[in-house]
């Protein structure tokens, strides 16, 4: 065999031995990367509705990394919840509206894929409550956890608050339960005797107790241990009512069973005058007597909130 054939013979057996050497890549020596595999898809096992919110439970899917719950409305793009576990409620839903859930168990794109959507289930929300943003009557628990003690007919035409005019009821502090206001808390009205505070009507009561803690009424007067006041619910709105206001608690007084006033005489945070302020009476029924006394006097006090 001359050179030429020599030489060609080694280049072509070199070549095949390269072609038979296996590739070595990032999922290391002769391994190819591996196709996820598909979750399976979760099962609903209980749908809850409430007046804007519905609660899904469903049973876990082994390697899901987390699940997202679709909300299907009739001819409407569908409401997508990530992030959800099981027991989760998905808000901001309509009233007594029905709607169709499904769940998918998400992965984590290496070793497992998204699964298919579940079998969907079908429910229909509630009416909403008083407190959680529906109608309200007399009696009713508000979003504060107190009792409905005053139903506008329409929203209030001047209210100072968090919800300004758009307000139409008012609600008493409760005296049981948790965070429950004591019954017969009484204080000064305050330790000065400057004029801060002169609204009378319904919607004055939040602006005259803000005037009223800026003037120095603390926790231990009447205006600060009323704005101070946080309910069951952890809410900062409450506020010692005006003249007008503590009228319409009164009279609902003697017609609510669960609204009681122990005391003959409730603190209003209208002013009379600078060294004296209005009070309220809770003896008659239909127009609670009226009076005014030394801000020094120690009254009982009652914390409302609009809403």
């Amino acid at each position: 065999m001359n050179k030429f054939f020599r030489s060609l013979v080694t280049a072509v057996l070199i070549a095949a031995t390269i072609a038979l050497v296996p590739f070595s890549g990032a999922m290391g020596v002769g391994v190819s990367a591996p196709h996820p595999k598909h979750l399976r898809a979760p099962r609903i096992v209980a749908l809850t509705p409430h007046g804007s919110s519905i609660s899904v439970r469903f049973d876990p899917v082994v390697g899901a990394s987390s699940y997202t719950v679709r909300v299907f409305a009739h001819d409407s793009e569908p409401l997508v919840y990530p992030n959800v576990q099981s027991g989760d409620a998905v808000t901001g839903l309509a009233e007594l509206t029905a709607y169709q859930l499904t769940v998918q168990a998400i992965g984590d794109g290496v070793r497992y894929s998204n699964s298919a959507q579940s079998r969907a289930y079908r429910t229909k929300t509630l009416r909403l409550t008083c407190a959680d943003g529906g109608t309200c009557v007399l009696g009713d628990i508000g979003p504060g956890g107190g009792i409905v003690f005053y139903v506008a007919p329409t929203f209030f035409t001047e209210f100072y608050g968090p919800c300004m005019s758009s307000c139409r009821y008012l609600e008493v502090a409760p005296i049981t339960g948790p965070g429950a206001w004591v019954p017969g808390n009484r204080a000064a009205w305050s330790a000065n005797d400057s004029t801060v505070s002169t609204g009378a009507g319904i919607g004055s009561g939040y602006i005259n107790t803000a005037h009223m803690i800026m003037g120095g009424s603390g926790p231990t007067y009447a205006g600060g241990a009323a704005g101070y006041y946080s309910g069951p619910n952890s809410l900062n709105d409450w506020f010692l009512p005006s003249l007008e206001e503590m009228v319409q608690l009164v009279i609902a007084s003697h017609t609510i069973s669960s609204i009681t006033l122990g005391c003959s005489e409730y603190w209003t945070s209208t002013q009379h005058d600078s060294p004296t302020t209005w009070a309220r009476s809770v003896q008659n029924d239909q127009w609670p007597t009226q009076d005014y006394e030394a801000k020094t006097t120690q009254l009982c006090v009652m914390p409302v909130r609009g809403f």
